[in-house]
């Protein structure tokens, strides 16, 4: 519209560690999952959860976050 001036972007990467019951009860919160019927969600979980045992008890999840601010005219 021209009523900004140019956008400043920052990216703030961090980390999260998740142990496997705390990224089950995550997992059905992304978009996605709320499409799977139940039996479908709990084999995505069952799979999930011996996945993560597989490989020991805990993971980190790294995220960026992006912030843009621009200020107006």
């Amino acid at each position: 519209t021209g009523a900004f001036n140019t956008p400043r972007v920052r990216r703030y990467t961090w980390e999260q560690s998740y142990t496997r019951d705390l990224w089950l009860e995550v997992v059905p919160t992304f978009g996605g999952h709320s499409l799977l019927s139940a039996q479908q969600l709990d084999e995505l979980l069952d799979d999930l959860g011996a996945a993560i045992d597989a490989h020991g008890t805990s993971f980190a999840m790294r995220y960026d976050t992006l912030l843009l601010t621009a200020a107006r005219h």
